[in-house]
């Protein structure tokens, strides 16, 4: 049963209904925390092998054009914003990949917003996405019918980050008014 049906059917949260709730929110909860678990170890496991200073070593030993390795650094975090938890990746992997987007001339509020984006776009990429698997239990859905459903929903998230990140005035004008330019 869940939890909306069952508070509307009866008028509202009732002695009857909670237990089952509760099963239902620690079963949720549960899931989400070996997701969040696992990808704070696939961090750890990144950090200790120093995986994020090579990344970046090898995006600069590919390309020095900015296109490029702007389209690289996207990449990358879409496929990390997949498997790991959004704060442990800015946290692991931010300092090295700022580096890099500085190097080739990106202004680091453009680069920390499209790395944002980029993680924000793949809690809801499969196969991994936290996001996927919330929302399928949530609805009481396989989590393949969650994941066909947002195709057209990425998509457009995707040429929204092609924006972003090829057109620096979308996300440093607000900055710039605020603050005054940098130059």
């Amino acid at each position: 049963m869940r939890w909306w049906w069952a508070c509307s059917s009866t008028g509202g949260l009732t002695l009857r209904n909670l237990p089952g709730l509760l099963v239902e929110t620690v079963l949720t909860s549960g899931a989400l925390l070996l997701l969040v678990g696992l990808a704070n170890l696939f961090g750890w496991i990144l950090t200790s092998e120093q995986i994020p200073q090579m990344l970046a070593d090898g995006i600069l030993g590919i390309s020095d054009n900015p296109i490029v390795v702007i389209l690289m650094l996207n990449l990358i975090l879409l496929v990390v914003g997949t498997f790991m938890e959004t704060i442990a990746a800015l946290i692991i992997l931010f300092p090295a990949l700022l580096a890099v987007a500085t190097g080739v001339g990106m202004d680091p509020i453009h680069f920390g917003i499209m790395a944002v984006l980029n993680l924000m776009i793949g809690l809801t990429t499969p196969p991994v996405g936290v996001c996927l698997f919330v929302v399928a239990g949530i609805g009481n859905l396989q989590v393949t019918r969650v994941a066909r459903a947002i195709v057209p929903f990425l998509i457009c998230n995707l040429c929204v980050l092609g924006l972003v990140a090829y057109v620096p005035a979308l996300s440093l004008w607000l900055p710039e008014l605020i603050m005054g330019s940098a130059s």
